[in-house]
């Protein structure tokens, strides 16, 4: 609690405040100063004004199908990367949406799955 009246302030001063809240933790708090706060005092973090990205646990309804498509040919998603010729992790990447494979790639996982190469590209289920 700030003592006004210690500092010389009368009954009739105004005083503006500043609240603030981390984009991270969330948690919200008031400065006592009149600059922007360098960190969050709860979580630390330098980053509080930024919102977070997007999770990844969030992206990975993005080709739900191919994921399925792999599951009913009896594969594991390894076992079809190395068929394709490309790296398990590049595939995961592909199936979660944070990455983009050439349309080479996209015609080998199509033959490697026996689909069209546009029934890939589209996510629906023949």
């Amino acid at each position: 609690m700030i003592n006004l009246f210690k500092k010389g302030y009368d009954m009739e001063t105004e005083v503006k405040v500043k609240k603030y809240t981390c984009e991270r933790c969330g948690h919200s708090w008031i400065s006592r100063i009149a600059t922007i706060p360098k960190r969050c005092p709860k979580c630390k973090s330098p980053n509080w004004a930024i919102p977070r990205k997007e999770n990844k646990k969030e992206l990975r309804v993005k080709n739900l199908f191919l994921k399925e498509l792999i599951l009913r040919r009896g594969y594991r998603q390894y076992e079809v990367a190395n068929m394709v010729g490309m790296h398990p992790t590049l595939l995961s990447d592909y199936i979660i949406g944070a990455r983009d494979i050439s349309d080479e790639r996209k015609e080998k996982l199509a033959e490697v799955l026996g689909v069209a190469k546009e029934d890939i590209t589209k996510g629906e289920f023949i």
